[in-house]
């Protein structure tokens, strides 16, 4: 048999059914979302509740099921049958808490559904409609006001419909204080397969409510379905999936009231983003301390655990190290395999469970060599290695220094290992070695390495002792580069036995063989490195008494005439005893002589030779003792200095300025042998002169002379010292004793052709009129530094060619000076900057004396080379202009021209055969014009970024921006305002601090520019700073604009978004007013009598208040009821007569 069709079961009116979810219209489902505020409703008699058989509803969806109106009222009531009617009187309703139900009926024309209450003040009843194919949709909405028992009627043409009238009872909310969560919601966690969070309510009484739920993202401010079960009685899951962000808000009501805690604030913790790091991760030692770190951050809270499982129990500590990181320790016991799991909040992180070998520490035998012996450079050493029980793992070693070493490893067998070391190097060695990664104790291992011994490289000084006595003698050796060894030494007199002998070891490998004498005698001293004599042994040490006045000189001193050939002293001793011969030297001029220059050796016959090589020519005193005493006539005098001019030198000590003023030199001639001074003057004009010429010796000290010149007229002299008829160095030389004027020497020759960077630049100076004085000079380079100077005399002897050899590109500044004062033209500037046009700086056009005076513009050319300037000016009316060039300091040059009459002119400016950077100059002579200014407007209006227009003013005529700012709360501000000379406009920024209005007025000359003040709103974009002022109601519907005034002023520029929404009527289109002072008018107008919801955002927020519900209704006085409001008391709407009684 055919299924009935629904018009079918409608007309039968044996039961009422809701439609199915895909049969509800877009604004039935508008109706539930407003009425809910989003929230999911579960629990109590309300519609959708929760079936006994625990049947999980989601959101919205348990009111669309398709069920019964019995079930809709009374959950426990048995399915209605035909005429029956239904008995709610012991149901439990919650006062202020809605309930809906629908009904379905076929339209019939002049009928409606009636629902009433009675008494009337029991609940508030709202019914709406939806038509579809003939069937009406009834959407009836109960909202209990007070306690107590009430009759409900459902009416359909004024006659009941099955079931009604129905007998309800209304009942106090339930106490949401009492409920409380399984868990603290703020330790949440989350996985990459599983992003659900649920959370357990109790509601902990026997009563039951209405629990509700809501989640918001605080991440993207989204709001998030929530799901909610009933799991037991009072018992229920709250679920909603975590996908959007680690922060979220969750707010749970029963009964409309929040349970406590709520709202909860919920960060998830997610182990997938903890990271575990250290050795002690990868593999451990038994018996020590192993750490890693495990870093949780972005983790979000939680609590972290580790457990170490494998062949022992491993104790675990976990210490907190800095933010997020934790510092991890255990101790193993044994030798194997572990596992080390580490949860963050239960679950395992990445890499968890880490598997990981753990090792004992092994024990390692070292070669024990002799005290006295080391390692030597290219010996193979072995170092033996236990390591059976170690558990598995790889034994490696290797030098600690570079190359410091050849280390290899091998193995018997058995866990035993041999590693094998050959240094290379000497001084430490240090060898590690490793098991599994992990030292052996005592690695690395140091290792002494020296060279093999080898006693030719010892340093012998001579024995120390006491000549006449019986002192310790003391033979000091320096063994530092002589490699390892041993030092040995025996000593035996020609008389006396064997003598005692001790060797001691001091710093820096220097060591002492030292020995006491019984008595005089003659002692033979053998001293061995490794069994080899040391250079010199045996040493033979004669301990008699001494006689210095036996002591000869055998002959004369033997002294060449070449001071630089040794001179040689021949002393006998024979008969003098048994002493040492000591000899010292020391020159009048050059001091002590020391080393190579003094020798001394031992000759047959007891005959001694004392061989002088002079360091420099000088009159030296020989002193030579025998035993500490001088022997007979020591010192010995012997002059080493043979005539020779080149070792003649000269001061001036007088050299006046004026002609006749005496010039006074002294030479001194002391090192330059024996010899005569003679002065020469021979004058251009004068002739021959020497007769003005004094020498006279110097009577306290030899060899110095002073020599004085008196001309007897002016002229330009040639002055000539000799010594032993050869020329002292220096002469020749030019003396002018012409009148002294600086100003008078000039530049006779210039640089010739190309100057170019590695070759002399010289210019040519002549001295000859400028007077006695001595000509110097210097040069500097501008990037730093001084170039050297030569100065060289030409064939006239008072020309000069004065040159330098420039290093890099630069300006170089050539001094030359006559006895301190600069000659004629001096400094001089030699550029050798290559010509780079693109180098020349140059200034805006300039008016100093206002538009109808003279354009200049200034150049700059210091890193520009040298080359020439030209300008061509034209104006668009007047033609060719001339324009003057004119050098106005160093590298400094100015460009001016005088506009005939008002035009706009076009200057290019070349240097060289290139246009400069700027090129060409733009000048507009017109009367300024500001509305011919162009701006530019900021890319970015952000708090604490620079904010920055452009303005071009290049077809605005003659004038000059100004810019000022100010903030409508802070006051004026900073504005910096900067020329932009490549593009041709200025520039205007300034630095906003605090969130304000900002205006920036820009004026050219003194009016300002299009769009001057320009306004910029950086206030904050918070939606609950924005302000409902008034809510107007109209007379009545379709009559005129309802409307909501916000104000806006105290927030940013973003645009309000509006939707307006009524019950029956659905959305309403809405306008936006602008106002002043910020302010903006929501308005529309409301086509019927219905209930409206104003809905206004800013920046995606509702305002303060969103939603404002209008009820609007026409003047019916005696229907007139407060229902509910949702507005704020100091927002309540104004009524038609302007007072402040409620129209809802």
């Amino acid at each position: 048999m055919a299924e009935p069709s629904a018009r079918q079961l409608l007309r039968r009116a044996s039961t009422l059914k809701i439609v199915k979810q895909e049969e509800v219209s877009p604004a039935e489902e508008n109706f539930h979302e407003l009425e809910n505020g989003g929230e999911t409703e579960v629990g109590g008699d309300s519609p959708g509740a929760i079936p006994q058989d625990g049947h999980k509803s989601q959101g919205w969806e348990k009111i669309s099921k398709s069920i019964d109106l019995s079930a809709v009222l009374n959950a426990a009531a048995p399915p209605l049958e035909e005429g029956g009617t239904l008995d709610l009187s012991t149901e439990d309703f919650r006062q202020g808490i809605p309930y809906r139900f629908k009904v379905h009926l076929e339209q019939l024309p002049g009928k409606t559904l009636v629902v009433t209450c009675d008494p009337t003040d029991g609940a508030a009843v709202k019914i709406s409609t939806h038509e579809k194919e003939g069937i009406v949709t009834y959407m009836c909405t109960l909202v209990p006001l007070k306690q107590g028992e009430f009759t409900i009627s459902t009416l359909f043409g004024k006659k009941h419909v099955l079931g009604s009238p129905f007998k309800v009872k209304f009942d106090s909310p339930a106490d949401a204080s009492l409920c409380s969560l399984n868990e603290a919601p703020e330790a949440c966690r989350t996985s990459v397969d599983a992003n659900t969070l649920t959370f357990c309510v109790h509601t902990n009484q026997e009563r039951e409510g209405l629990l509700t739920a809501s989640a918001k993202s605080l991440t993207s401010k989204a709001s998030v379905p929530v799901t909610i079960s009933q799991s037991g009685k009072s018992h229920y899951d709250v679920e909603f999936d975590a996908n959007d962000g680690k922060k979220y808000r969750l707010t749970i009501k029963f009964d409309n009231q929040p349970i406590n805690g709520s709202p909860f604030l919920l960060h998830l913790s997610d182990a997938s983003v903890c990271t575990a790091t250290g050795d002690g991760i990868v593999r451990g030692v038994v018996g020590q301390e192993n750490h890693f770190d495990v870093s949780t951050k972005g983790a979000g809270p939680g609590k972290l655990k580790v457990k170490v499982e494998g062949k022992s129990q491993a104790v675990v500590i976990i210490k907190p190290k800095e933010d997020d990181v934790y510092d991890v320790t255990y101790f193993p016991k044994k030798v194997g395999s572990y596992q080390i799991t580490v949860l963050w909040l239960e679950e395992e992180i990445p890499g968890s469970p880490f598997l990981i070998q753990c090792y004992k520490p092994v024990g390692v035998t070292l070669p024990k060599p002799e005290k006295s012996s080391v390692y030597m450079v290219g010996e193979l050493y072995k170092i033996k290695i236990d390591a059976k029980e170690s558990g598995e793992g790889t034994l490696e070693a290797s030098s600690v220094e570079e190359g410091g070493a050849d280390v290899n490893v091998t193995s018997p067998g058995k866990g035993q290992y041999r590693v094998e070391v050959s240094p290379k190097t000497v001084g430490t060695l240090h060898v590690r070695i490793t098991w599994g990664g992990v030292d052996v104790p005592g690695s690395p291992f140091p290792m002494e390495v020296n060279c093999k011994p080898d006693a030719n490289q010892i340093v012998v000084s001579s024995p120390v002792y006491g000549v006449g006595s019986l002192k310790p003698v003391v033979l000091e050796l320096n063994t530092e580069k002589a490699g390892a060894g041993k030092l040995k030494a025996k000593c035996i007199g020609e008389k006396s036995k064997s003598v005692a002998v001790t060797v001691s070891e001091g710093p820096s490998k220097i060591r002492e063989v030292t020995f006491e004498p019984t008595k005089p005698d003659i002692y033979t001293l053998w001293v061995t490195w490794s069994k080899t004599q040391v250079p010199g042994s045996p040493f033979t040490i004669n301990l008699h008494p001494s006689d210095s006045t036996s002591c000869q000189l055998i002959g004369a001193p033997i002294a060449p005439e070449d001071w630089q050939e040794p001179a040689l002293l021949n002393i006998n001793t024979l008969g003098a005893g048994n002493g040492k011969l000591e000899v010292k030297a020391e020159g009048e001029s050059s001091g002590a002589v020391e080393g190579e220059h003094l020798k001394m050796r031992e000759k047959d016959g007891g005959e001694m030779e004392i061989s002088l090589v002079a360091p420099a020519p000088d009159i030296y005193k020989v002193y030579v003792s025998w035993g500490g005493e001088e022997i007979p006539k020591s010192p010995f005098v012997l002059n080493r200095i043979t005539p020779d001019a080149e070792k003649c030198s000269v001061s001036i000590s007088r050299f006046g300025p004026a002609w006749d003023n005496d010039i006074i030199l002294f030479v001194d001639a002391a090192t330059a042998g024996n010899g005569q001074l003679v002065a020469l003057a021979v004058g251009k004009t004068a002739g021959d002169v020497s007769n003005c010429i004094s020498v006279t010796p110097d009577e306290k000290e030899y060899g110095k002379f002073e020599v004085k010149f008196s001309p007897d007229q002016p002229d330009v002299y040639t002055f000539t010292l000799e010594w032993s008829g050869k020329v002292i160095p220096g002469f020749p030389c030019q003396l002018n004793r012409m009148p002294y004027a600086p100003d008078r020497v000039t530049v006779f020759e210039q640089p010739q052709g190309i100057m170019n960077v590695g070759q002399d630049i010289a210019i040519g100076v002549d001295t000859s009129s400028g007077g006695p004085g001595k000509l110097t000079a210097t040069c500097s380079a501008m990037k730093g530094g001084d170039i050297p100077v030569e100065i060289k005399t030409r064939q006239d002897e008072y020309k000069f060619r004065v040159s330098f050899t420039p290093s890099d590109e630069d300006i170089y500044t050539l001094s030359v000076f006559l006895s301190g004062q600069h000659m004629s033209g001096s400094p001089f500037k030699i550029n050798l900057i290559p010509v780079d046009a693109s180098k020349v700086t140059a200034s805006e056009p300039m008016f100093p004396q206002g538009p109808q005076g003279p354009c200049e513009v200034l150049l700059g050319t210091e890193n520009a080379g040298n080359a020439e300037i030209t300008a061509l000016c034209m104006g668009n009316k007047s033609g060719r202009v001339p324009v003057t060039v004119k050098s106005v300091g160093e590298n400094q040059h100015k460009l001016s021209f005088t506009p005939p009459h008002p035009d706009f002119f076009t200057m290019g400016v070349k240097y060289g055969d290139k246009k400069i950077t700027r090129s060409p100059f733009y000048v507009n002579t017109h009367p300024p014009n500001a509305k011919m200014v162009t701006v530019t407007p900021p890319e970015t209006t952000s708090l604490r970024q620079t904010i920055q227009f452009a303005f071009n003013g290049s077809n605005a005529g003659f004038g000059e921006l100004k810019a000022t700012a100010f903030g409508d709360t802070c006051g004026n501000i900073n504005v910096i305002t900067d020329i932009d000379i490549v593009n041709s406009q200025y520039i205007v920024k300034f630095f906003p601090v605090d969130p304000d209005i900002y205006r920036v007025c820009v004026k050219w000359g003194e009016e300002e520019v299009p769009g001057s003040p320009f306004i910029i709103n950086l206030l904050p974009l918070d939606a609950s700073l924005v302000e409902a002022k008034t809510i107007h109601f109209p007379d009545k519907a379709g009559s005129e604009y309802a409307y909501v005034t916000v104000d806006c002023s105290k927030v940013g520029v973003l645009p309000l978004v509006t939707s307006v929404l009524g019950d029956e009527t659905g959305h309403i289109d809405s306008e936006i007013e602008e106002l002043p002072n910020a302010c903006q008018n929501v308005k529309f107008v409301p086509p019927r009598d219905d209930k409206y919801s104003i809905s206004i955002l800013f920046n995606d927020e509702d305002i303060p208040g969103s939603p404002f519900v209008m009820n609007i209704v026409s003047p019916q006085p005696e229907k007139v009821k407060l229902i509910s409001t949702s507005i704020p008391n100091q927002l309540l709407p104004l009524s038609r007569s302007g007072s402040t009684d409620s129209h809802l």
